[in-house]
């Protein structure tokens, strides 16, 4: 867990040696795990590397995370961005795909919605939550059609969608009671 005991032991998460995430992976694994996502972006090389690739590669169920970066503009139910981050390409190999972690800001700062797909250079990225869920079903993680009509046509699933083809976040306490 990245909490107060694990930051305390080995200071910020991004700076953790990866054979602490390659253990955990093998852990995960082990307990028989169907699909597994990180939300940490393995962009720089590291000599734990190799193990962390060989962790993923042999669960085969892994999903990384990839940031759109610049200002995201919508069109034709996705949101575009500029540029992107990757994982390392070691990393990037070794995974089952990836799924994106872009979130977006209300006009007042809060944050209610997250992007099903992205478009980045002329690829669609899922989100994270989507790109787990194919992993879990046990097939090919990839961005889905483009919404239609509000909704998103996912694994046989209709989900409700807005007209960016944007997921509503809904939380037990504020921001959705302000």
């Amino acid at each position: 867990a990245v909490d107060d005991a694990s930051l305390a032991e080995y200071g910020r998460w991004d700076s953790w040696p990866r054979d602490l995430h390659a253990q955990l992976i093998e852990q995960l694994q082990a307990d028989g795990a169907k699909a597994i996502a990180f939300d940490f972006l393995f962009e720089a090389e590291t000599e734990d590397d190799a193990q962390l690739a060989e962790a993923m590669q042999s669960a085969g169920n892994v999903v990384q995370p990839v940031l759109g970066l610049g200002d995201a503009f919508h069109s034709e139910g996705v949101m575009r961005y500029e540029g992107a981050v990757w994982p390392n390409a070691r990393l990037a190999l070794a995974a089952a795909g990836v799924g994106h972690t872009n979130i977006l800001h209300d006009d007042d700062g809060l944050i209610r919605q997250l992007p099903t797909v992205i478009e980045v250079d002329d690829v669609r990225y899922p989100s994270l939550a989507l790109a787990a869920l194919q992993a879990f079903l046990g097939t090919e993680v990839g961005a889905p059609a483009l919404p239609q009509e509000g909704r998103l046509r996912v694994l046989g699933r209709e989900i409700p969608v807005g007209d960016k083809g944007e997921l509503d976040i809904f939380y037990a306490g504020p921001p959705a009671q302000s």
